[in-house]
């Protein structure tokens, strides 16, 4: 499918003072392949684009965060780890039951604005041990930089730079392959200029690399360039015009199979707004016509699908309900490369939910739910039936974290998820109970 490392749910980071104004981080869907010993520096602010999407400047926001180190220790109970039926179980030789995953990591987190300045780094290195199936046992990685400047007094610029590393989702990968490590290095810049009210505009340029070591599956590069032009006020909001254009070029394997494209190309175009609505409601919006274009070469298979044309889109919105509750949804759809070998490109919708609620100074809890689809253009007719080609993802989660002193804490959630798709080894349904202990010095 598409080139993310998906995890269980970490603890959440606490905010490190930096953010982007137009959330471009490529989609990652997540959840942690548990494990055993930890450690590292990784990610912050919402950052890098989805092709689609417009630059947003890194900006300085919300308080300074001293250096934090964390420690933890997550437990999971998976009714199905193999993510399909017990026949592709069989196939890839993983155990067709269930399995208890160890995951202990430590975090480091920090974040410092200084009159108009900003610079923040996450991280996160973890261990994913199973029990039973050895061949999904795998390190975690993930890290990220991200700082920016004032320029005269209504411009911003900023940079990020991140690496992630970790075992591909099951459900992203043929029955082929089982064990494969995927690790994505990421690099943007961007400036912009702003006031409270008037013209606005920014300009992002980024790239990100993509590799695996699984020798059937495919490698690749992505630069994009992505601007907007806009105007800001306090009844409107902000407005913006959208141009954005990436272009993938794939390392395909030494044995590719027929139908494998060689690159890919995504253009956008569109509107997007970000107000205020009310003092306690928020929301962006953005709709895009995007065109994409896959270079087959001579492998092209006759009547493969290698363009698309239509509309995307993003939306957000997030609801303070009191100082208790908070909502927040979202909504996408996007064109993006995948490490499939006989796949152009994959369309990608997806719809999540969730609500937090402080139960007490100590005690706060969530609810969540997601749905996704993904369907991939461009048919593999030498090797039929060893992926499915359009999945549809449900998913349900919801838990508890306590705080045990001043910064321990203990949490528990549950997760049951659902995959359908047009080839019934892929199927499953998955129920996951997790428990948690951390600290933080």
């Amino acid at each position: 499918m598409s080139a993310n490392i998906r995890r269980f749910p970490r603890s959440a980071w606490p905010e490190a003072g930096i953010r982007e104004r137009f959330d471009l981080t490529p989609r990652r869907q997540s959840y942690v392949f548990a494990g055993a010993a930890t450690l590292a520096l990784a990610s912050l602010a919402p950052c890098l684009a989805n092709a689609q999407q417009a630059a947003g400047p890194v900006q300085v926001g919300g308080a300074s965060q001293p250096l934090t180190i964390g420690v933890q220790e997550r437990t999971t109970y998976d009714t199905n780890v193999a993510r399909g039926a017990d026949q592709a179980a069989a196939i890839r030789g993983l155990d067709r039951g269930s399995d208890v995953i160890y995951a202990p990591s430590v975090t480091v987190n920090y974040a410092s604005g200084i009159a108009r300045q900003g610079l923040a780094l996450r991280g996160y290195f973890g261990y994913d041990y199973y029990q039973k199936n050895k061949q999904l046992r795998r390190e975690q990685i993930d890290f990220s930089a991200a700082g920016n400047t004032a320029i005269g007094s209504r411009c911003f610029g900023g940079g990020r730079v991140a690496y992630d590393r970790g075992q591909s989702g099951l459900e992203d990968l043929t029955l082929l392959v089982t064990k494969n490590t995927i690790q994505t290095y990421t690099v943007s810049a961007s400036e912009s200029c702003a006031s409270g009210t008037g013209l606005t505009e920014s300009l992002q340029v980024s790239h990100s690399a993509t590799t695996n070591t699984a020798p059937l599956l495919v490698n690749f590069d992505t630069t994009g360039v992505a601007a907007s032009v806009g105007y800001a006020n306090r009844t409107i909001g902000n407005v913006s015009l959208v141009a954005s254009h990436s272009k993938t070029s794939y390392d395909n394997p030494a044995v590719a199979l027929p139908g494998t494209p060689d690159g890919l190309s995504v253009s956008s175009i569109g509107a997007q707004i970000s107000r205020p609505i009310g003092s306690r409601l928020a929301g962006t919006a953005g709709v895009y016509y995007s065109t994409s274009d896959s270079d087959l070469g001579p492998g092209a298979l006759p009547g493969q699908d290698a363009s698309f044309s239509g509309v995307t889109a993003n939306a957000g919105l997030t609801y303070h309900v009191g100082p208790r509750l908070n909502l927040a949804a979202n909504i996408s759809r996007s064109v993006e490369p995948s490490i499939r070998q006989g796949v152009g490109f994959a369309i990608n919708n997806q719809v999540g939910l969730s609500a937090n609620y402080t139960v007490s100074s100590r005690i706060s809890a969530y609810l969540g739910g997601s749905w996704s689809r993904q369907s991939f253009r461009g048919d593999d007719l030498v090797l039929p039936g060893v992926a499915p080609d359009r999945v549809e993802l449900k998913n349900a989660s919801a838990g508890v974290s306590v705080k045990l002193g001043r910064n321990s804490a203990l949490s528990a959630d549950v997760n049951h998820e659902e995959s359908s798709t047009d080839l019934a080894l892929f199927n499953f349904k998955s129920d996951r109970v997790s428990l948690t202990i951390s600290t933080s010095f």
